[in-house]
């Protein structure tokens, strides 16, 4: 196994390069998807913020503004 591994080195490297590019571009951006549901404060940073769920969610949908707001941000597209 090891000896096809040093044979074909060149083609692992080659395979290297989408992988690393995936993880930068993929996977690292989803560490801040998480500030959706945290009551974030730039003071505290991502993990000192309190982690509310879903509220700003339910908030935003509850509110009566908010199929206006959804229509409003779709119009300027």
């Amino acid at each position: 196994m090891s000896r096809q591994i040093l044979d074909n080195w060149q083609l692992y490297l080659l395979l290297l390069i989408p992988v690393v590019l995936t993880i930068i571009y993929k996977y690292i951006p989803m560490y801040g998807i998480q500030i959706a549901f945290r009551d974030f404060k730039a003071s505290r940073g991502y993990t000192g913020s309190q982690w509310v769920g879903l509220y700003w969610f339910e908030r935003f949908f509850s509110s009566p503004t908010c199929v206006r707001m959804i229509k409003n941000a779709g119009s300027s597209i």
